[in-house]
C-alpha cells in the first residue's frame, strides 16, 4: 500500500523522535543555541556527540559549567594541560577572540561533537511547541489515517461488486 503526500513529514517525525530520546547507544543529540562556534557549528544546528577515550587539540567538545552543571557549552579544545596528574582543557569558541576563562576538568566534559546538522535544531525546537506537535505529528497522523480509511472503503466496495 502506498502512502502519498507524507514524504517530507517522515524525516521531521523521525527527527522529533530522536530529539525526544536524545541519549541512545552512546550518542547524544543536542541543539545549539548560541553563535560562539560559528561558522563551524551554527545557531539552530543539532549536534551529535559521543564520548571518546581520548581528546586532542582541535576537537569540538561539550562540557558542563562548574557553577551550573545543567548548562552545557560547546567549544573547541585549544590546549591540554596536565596538573597534578589530572587533565584539564583550555577551550575557545571559534567566533570568540579569547579562550574561556579557567580550565575545564576532564570530568566536566560530556562528549566530543562528531556531526553537526545545520538548522535541524530549529525543527526540533518547533516540534516541542503545541503548534509544532500539530504540524509534525497530529496532522501527518490524521493524513495517514484518512488515506488508510479511503483505501479500506475502496477495497470494501470492490469486494461488494
Amino acid at each position: 500500500m502506498k502512502l502519498r503526500g507524507i514524504g517530507p513529514v517522515i524525516p521531521a517525525v523521525i527527527l522529533l523522535f530522536f530529539w525526544q530520546h536524545r541519549d541512545f547507544s552512546g550518542f547524544k543529540i543536542l541543539a545549539v543555541t548560541s553563535g560562539s562556534m560559528e561558522p563551524a557549528v551554527t545557531v539552530g544546528s543539532l549536534v551529535v556527540e559521543t564520548v571518546p577515550r581520548k581528546f586532542q587539540v582541535g576537537d569540538i567538545i561539550t562540557y558542563k559549567l562548574s557553577q551550573n552543571p545543567r548548562n552545557l557549552v560547546t567549544h573547541r579544545i585549544v590546549e591540554i594541560e596536565k596538573i597534578n596528574g589530572s587533565i584539564f582543557f583550555k577551550v575557545k569558541g571559534d567566533a570568540v577572540n579569547q579562550p574561556d576563562t579557567g580550565l575545564v576538568p576532564e570530568d566536566q566534559i560530556t562528549g566530543k561533537i562528531i556531526l553537526s546538522i545545520p538548522f535541524a535544531g530549529r525543527i526540533t525546537a518547533f516540534g516541542r511547541t503545541q503548534t509544532g506537535v500539530m504540524f509534525l505529528v497530529v496532522i501527518p497522523a490524521a493524513i495517514i489515517v484518512y488515506e488508510e480509511l479511503k483505501a479500506i472503503v475502496r477495497e470494501a466496495r470492490k469486494l461488494r461488486k
